[in-house]
């Protein structure tokens, strides 16, 4: 898990210019590789969204709201996502669902 996160603050740091060590897109390649869980990667995608990288953050949070059928995905980390990328209507769709299964 340290390592996941370690790969998140990485990105989410490279994005914003705070970071210089680690390049956006290979901070954001660690992260996902890392990353073990649909929050994580729900996290990931709100990060690619803020760093402009909006193709990719659609694609990940596509196959994080995939996942969902399977096991549990917070609604509310994939509603950060949605907010993120400018996506409204998915965003409050996404919190009513985090609602409704009591998200935490």
């Amino acid at each position: 898990m340290r390592i996941l996160s370690l790969g998140i603050v990485l990105f989410m740091f490279s994005g914003l210019g705070l970071c210089q060590d680690e390049p956006a897109p290979d901070a954001a390649e660690k992260a996902i590789q890392f990353a073990n869980s649909p929050s994580a990667l729900s996290a990931t995608a709100s990060a690619l969204a803020r760093t402009g990288q909006s193709g990719k953050a659609k694609q990940l949070l596509s196959s994080v709201v995939a996942h969902a059928k399977e096991r549990y995905v917070c609604r509310f980390l994939v509603a950060s996502a949605y907010a993120e990328l400018g996506e409204k209507e998915q965003a409050f769709e996404s919190l009513e669902q985090g609602v409704l299964q009591r998200s935490t």
